[in-house]
């Protein structure tokens, strides 16, 4: 979401980040929207703009906290900074993962594959408008990574980070914990509660209201949420046909999916990954464009059939499709408008997920 100003385009969630993380600070109630849309105020942000509330949960803060202490256009560059850092975080691991589990991460050039994750089109609205979803696609690879080497609380660790946006994720988090019960396995859901503990442990001490104030927004957050028009056509189709149905409904199917998933005896962590991620953001109660970073991993195995017969060509693909994101961000404002390219992604990792998600396990299994 972003405002016209003179000179350009007002940052609305690099502002609505920092504003949170300053409240959180003065010790007020961040899912206040009136503390929020005055502390953006000012700083620029127009009164007669509309403002959400913080709907991120309590133990998020840490990420925020830090750059308020800050001025907002110091803040804006910094994370900006580590925005670019955690993108080179990704192509590092992208790149080790595929010379070290080729079954897992397709074995791309490393230049083509470097374009490819820096010219995802989520990526672009990411660093366009400043949200924290990196954090969750280094989630995803480094959980990937722990659980290849069989080092479960690891990646319950890394997987931790994806609890930034936990709504995102449920089938998939379902899927896991079936497995765990079934397999009388406990180490992947520890390492992950030990993940969130030490998150709102952190947070805890930096914003100790913070729970209670999360704790009274909860009943306004179920009512808005549905209000919520994000990028998935589940919502998209529940907003213009008016069936306030659906979404429960594919939300409770996603959850029965999950556990009926990990309830199978050939359940493995590569294949929910490459399945059930992108069913999760299917079934979410609300998701925007720049969450299906969430993809890449399926978006890389996608492309690898498509290396394969055109080579090198595919670059113009990922320019144009790159291209494409960039003059959406820059000329249309409203969000489902962005779900041209997302949408068409998932629809893509769904069926590369489909055809080769299911033979990448077999083969990790007799590596």
């Amino acid at each position: 979401m972003t405002t016209e100003q003179e000179g350009g385009l007002f940052p609305y969630d690099y502002c609505y980040l920092w504003a949170a993380g300053r409240l959180a600070w003065q010790g007020a109630d961040v899912y206040d929207c009136n503390n929020l849309a005055r502390t953006m105020q000012e700083v620029g942000w127009p009164e007669s703009e509309k403002v959400w509330g913080f709907v991120h949960p309590p133990w998020t803060m840490w990420a925020y906290l830090p750059y308020s202490l800050f001025s907002f256009p110091v803040a804006r560059v910094l994370w900006m900074l580590t925005l670019i850092g955690l993108l080179l975080i990704i192509c590092r691991e992208c790149l080790n993962l595929s010379r070290t589990y080729p079954n897992a991460m397709p074995r791309l050039p490393q230049a083509l594959m470097i374009l490819a994750v820096i010219l995802f089109p989520p990526v672009l609205k990411i660093l366009a408008f400043g949200q924290v979803s990196l954090l969750l696609a280094i989630g995803v690879l480094f959980f990937l990574r722990f659980s290849l080497r069989g080092s479960l609380v690891n990646a319950g660790l890394a997987l931790s980070l994806t609890l930034l946006k936990p709504h995102l994720f449920i089938p998939f988090y379902c899927a896991l914990l079936a497995h765990a019960l079934l397999s009388r396995d406990g180490k992947l859901p520890l390492g992950m509660l030990l993940g969130l503990l030490i998150q709102q442990g952190i947070c805890s001490m930096l914003y100790p209201q913070g729970i209670q104030f999360f704790v009274n927004f909860l009943p306004q957050l179920a009512t808005n949420s549905a209000s919520l028009l994000g990028a998935t056509p589940t919502q998209i189709a529940a907003h213009f046909f008016g069936w306030s149905w659906l979404r429960p409904c594919l939300f409770g199917a996603g959850v029965v999916i999950g556990i009926l998933a990990g309830s199978r005896k050939s359940f493995c962590h590569l294949q929910a990954l490459r399945i059930l991620i992108p069913l999760s953001l299917l079934t979410a109660p609300y998701c925007f464009s720049h969450e299906f970073i969430i993809l890449l991993p399926a978006y890389l195995t996608a492309l690898f059939p498509l290396y394969q017969r055109y080579g090198e060509k595919i670059r113009f693909g990922i320019v144009s499709s790159a291209v494409l994101m960039a003059l959406i961000i820059a000329f249309i404002h409203l969000e489902f408008l962005t779900v041209i390219l997302p949408t068409t992604l998932l629809i893509f990792g769904l069926f590369s997920a489909t055809i080769s998600g299911k033979l990448a396990c077999i083969a990790h299994r007799f590596s």
